[in-house]
C-alpha cells in the first residue's frame, strides 16, 4: 500500500492485489473514511508515470 496525505487532512492509498493488477484508489476524509474510490490499469499508470517523468525532465508543465 502506498499512503499520500494530501491537503485538508485528506489522504489517498493505493493498493494493488497481484503484480501487474488493477490499481486501487482510495480517497479518504479526515477521519479515515473512504470518500471515493476508483481503479486504474497497470498500463494507464505506467502512461501517467511515463507522462510525468517526460514532462519534468523537459521542464514542461504537468497539465
Amino acid at each position: 500500500m502506498i499512503k499520500l496525505e494530501v491537503n485538508n487532512n485528506r489522504a489517498i492509498e493505493l493498493t494493488q492485489q497481484k503484480p501487474d493488477g488493477i490499481i486501487n484508489v482510495d480517497v479518504l476524509e479526515s477521519n479515515g473514511e473512504v470518500d471515493y474510490y476508483y481503479t486504474i490499469t497497470p498500463a494507464d499508470m505506467t502512461m501517467l508515470l511515463n507522462y510525468y517523468q517526460y514532462q519534468k525532465n523537459h521542464g514542461l508543465e504537468i497539465f
